[in-house]
């Protein structure tokens, strides 16, 4: 993963955090973590519904260090190093080299706290400051309000909806509890939006990016 991050680290007065590329040595937290959150997890993540084994998990971790157009990672408590949350950036387009898109899911222990909120703007910094990203997307089911929430938080725009955008679930997904929506709302950011954003220039500030053991204030643009 050449052109990601290793490392985001970012605080403060409130949280303390570290996002950085999935480790095999994450897969047990990360495998409890899953099994505890089922109840949110099983409606809209397909994945939820596959044999959740903590050896699929360590398989899994181990494709994702090898994968070039997605970084994958684990969002930890700094001081605690506890496992909070799940997401990634990848690139979503073969058009565009410069269009990116987040995903994520948050341990059920640790929701409601606004980390998804957080963590998306720390990842839309990353994006537009250190990816040279110029069109920043999320899609979700439309039937999930709780990211919708998330990205009206974000400042990201609806671009529109996609009917049968998931595929249609097996009679044994729908009985486990997945939706039976099929459509996606698509949200994004892009340069021009940025300037609206209040959040944008705080979240910035605050972060600081480590790739091949150098560590890079963005505000100064050089290592610190």
């Amino acid at each position: 993963m050449e052109s990601y991050p290793t490392e985001i680290s970012y605080s403060d007065n409130n949280v303390s955090l570290i996002l950085r590329s999935l480790i095999e040595e994450d897969a047990e937290k990360i495998h409890v973590a899953v099994l505890n959150s089922l109840d949110i997890l099983l409606p809209f993540m397909p994945w939820s519904h596959h044999s959740l084994t903590l050896e699929n998990q360590i398989k899994r971790i181990k494709e994702s260090q090898n994968n070039s157009t997605e970084w994958e990672l684990s969002v930890l408590d700094k001081p605690t190093g506890e496992f909070l949350m799940s997401a990634c950036l990848r690139k979503a387009s073969i058009i565009s080299e410069n269009l990116y898109e987040i995903g994520y899911w948050v341990a059920k222990k640790h929701g409601n706290k606004g980390l998804a909120t957080l963590v998306t703007k720390i990842l839309s910094v990353v994006a537009f400051e250190f990816l040279g990203c110029d069109c920043l997307q999320v899609g979700c089911n439309k039937s999930n309000q709780i990211s919708q929430k998330v990205m009206n938080k974000c400042g990201f725009k609806l671009e529109g909806e996609i009917r049968n955008y998931f595929s249609i679930p097996t009679q044994k997904m729908v009985e486990n509890g997945y939706t039976a929506e099929r459509t996606c709302l698509r949200y994004s950011l892009i340069q021009e939006d940025l300037l609206h954003l209040k959040w944008y220039q705080e979240i910035k500030h605050a972060i600081k990016i480590k790739k091949n053991c150098t560590q890079r204030s963005i505000r100064q643009g050089i290592p610190s």
